[in-house]
């Protein structure tokens, strides 16, 4: 038989001199196995010597700094980071090719598995370090008293999300920048076909996910609530009812009659500005703080941001039935914030899965008391939604973090009855009823400035204006004495 086959071949031994007796105890197998746990224990010592440090200790940077001094120091930190990530994998690719040297044939599973322990380890000791460099922000829901972070503290959270994100794409065996040695350890792990290597293979993808999150939402936290915002939630509910439309922006539905003139009715088209400048914003920071991998940062991002507005919209008006007695305006307007929230909020990461929670039970409870009237509910039920849709398609580039892998948005997306994709689409038709040209509606968007029209607050003075000015000014120019030259006598 084949010498390198000992089992098979002492197994075949004993059957032919010990018939009836099993297999005999093997003194080569246990000399065999001893060797093979000396030689895993010896991989997890030489594994130690390996030092993966994600962000350099006890860095003080300083705190006022412009932006271009800021996107020069992101710039640094992620080639800080791909310095240390490719040194450790350099390290961790010779020991494996002295490792491949020694066993001349395979690697027995026993030293692989002591392989990806060590490798574990290694990851779980600079991830704890990652960890303690971080600042400690707390949840932004329930409400807390918010304080704008500095530089240090955003530069701090910037750092720790950069850093996992290279690592995270080091581990990658698709990387754009060429596979690792880590990644394909981890990869051969998994594709092994031995269980305990499958598992812990799994397990390391798993830790460095599950902190990918952590830091990401952490950065998210700071992100929110490091901008200064100029709309306030207060200044909409102070509104007067017929302010609102105009200080929002709203636009107009025509229904075709049958007979006389089309039916208009105001609707709105666009986000309140306390909405869309905390998207926008937080979108913006997306994109400055050179995060390639967006996905997971996405994803906190919108945790953070369901936080931020499930904390802010606590301090709603109590009695939303007597506020829909004053009108409409106030509760449209905040209904089609609470859908669009839902879109591009939707597949946000864990931690905010209880906000959002919060903001789709504040959406059914506001629908349910605005549309309580089934003639309110005909009305503007789907016509909302269009608007919604109509305003996505709109701003699905400024806002493309939030809408790239929604799934919500996918499906809103669909072409279907009852959605616009334009400023103004005739004939766009109603749920139940398209076909029918008289029953379907058309959305009108204006821009107009969102003032309130009335009347100058200085009316102008009567000031007597004097006809004749003209021709005084040119009499005055006419008697200009003439300047001499010469002396003076």
């Amino acid at each position: 038989g084949d010498s390198r086959d000992w089992p098979a071949l002492w197994k075949g031994a004993c059957g032919l001199f010990c018939p009836g007796k099993g297999v005999c105890p093997d003194s080569l197998s246990a000399l065999q196995k001893c060797v093979e746990q000396s030689c895993a224990q010896l991989v997890k010592e030489k594994l130690k010597e390996l030092k993966l440090v994600l962000v350099e200790p006890g860095e003080q940077p300083e705190e006022e700094v412009d932006e271009c001094r800021r996107a020069e120091q992101l710039t640094e930190m992620r080639s800080q980071c791909q310095a240390h990530i490719s040194s450790f994998d350099e390290g961790l690719g010779s020991f494996l090719d002295d490792v491949v040297q020694i066993s001349e044939i395979q690697i027995p599973s026993t030293v692989t598995f002591a392989v990806m322990e060590g490798l574990e380890l290694q990851l779980a000791t600079a991830l704890q370090a990652l960890q303690s460099s971080m600042p400690r922000v707390a949840p932004l829901w329930p409400a807390t008293d918010l304080q704008v972070p500095s530089w240090k503290v955003q530069r701090a959270a910037i750092n720790a999300a950069i850093a996992l994100e290279v690592l995270l794409a080091a581990v990658d065996p698709n990387c754009e920048r060429g596979s690792t040695r880590l990644g394909t350890a981890l990869k051969d792990a998994s594709t092994s076909g031995h269980a305990a290597l499958s598992e812990k293979a799994t397990a390391i993808t798993n830790l460095l996910q599950q902190h990918v999150e952590e830091v990401n939402c952490t950065w998210a936290r700071v992100v929110v609530g490091a901008g200064e915002p100029i709309a306030r939630l207060g200044s909409f509910w102070k509104l007067a009812d017929d302010e609102v439309g105009p200080a929002c922006g709203w636009g107009s539905a025509k229904f075709p009659a049958r007979e006389g003139e089309a039916k208009s009715v105001a609707v709105p088209i666009q986000s309140s500005a306390f909405v869309f400048e905390r998207l926008t914003f937080a979108s913006q920071s997306l994109a400055s703080a050179k995060l390639k991998g967006s996905a997971p940062a996405a994803a906190a991002l919108k945790a953070a941001l369901a936080e931020y507005f499930a904390a802010a919209y606590e301090d709603k008006p109590s009695d939303l039935a007597r506020l829909k007695r004053s009108g409409m305006s106030h509760l449209l307007q905040w209904l089609f914030d609470l859908n669009f929230l839902h879109l591009s909020l939707a597949a946000a990461a864990s931690p905010g899965a209880a906000a959002l929670q919060m903001l789709r039970g504040l959406l059914a409870q506001t629908e349910s008391i605005a549309f309580s009237d089934p003639v309110d509910r005909v009305l503007y039920q789907d016509l909302l939604k269009a608007s919604v849709n109509n305003h996505v398609q709109e701003t699905k580039v400024l806002l493309a973090p939030f809408f790239t892998q929604s799934p919500s948005f996918v499906s809103q997306a669909q072409p279907g009855v009852g959605r616009s994709n334009s400023n103004s689409k005739p004939g766009l038709a109603a749920p139940g009823i398209a076909g029918d040209e008289n029953e379907g509606f058309e959305l009108q968007t204006s821009y107009t400035a969102p003032l309130r029209p009335v009347l100058p607050r200085f009316p102008l003075l009567p000031v007597a204006m004097n006809v004749n000015a003209r021709s005084d000014l040119d009499r005055l120019r006419s008697h200009v004495p003439k300047p001499t030259y010469g002396r003076n006598r």
